[in-house]
């Protein structure tokens, strides 16, 4: 999925969208900056530890998706001042 296709203008996630990793995390070798500023290492350290949304099991196989609306929230919370964490998993 295209970033633009699920970022308003305003830069917040649009609802109703399935997102994958690759979608979410920041790839600063290619140049990407991600939905949210964390490596893809980061976000599953961050979910065994229970702070990252949990993903949706799309099939019997590993495959994952995020709920839009849970990775918005989870941007809110970032951007509300929940700075120290941020800071412990860049």
């Amino acid at each position: 999925m295209s970033r633009l296709n699920c970022v308003d203008d305003t830069g917040r996630i649009k609802p109703g969208y399935y997102l994958k990793i690759s979608d979410i995390a920041a790839q600063p070798s290619k140049g990407k900056a991600g939905l949210v500023p964390f490596s893809r290492a980061s976000i599953y350290r961050m979910l065994d530890e229970g702070v990252f949304p949990t993903p949706l099991r799309l099939s019997a196989t590993r495959s994952v998706a995020w709920r839009s609306e849970d990775i918005q929230a989870f941007r809110d919370e970032l951007n509300a001042g929940s700075g120290a964490r941020r800071g412990s998993h860049e």
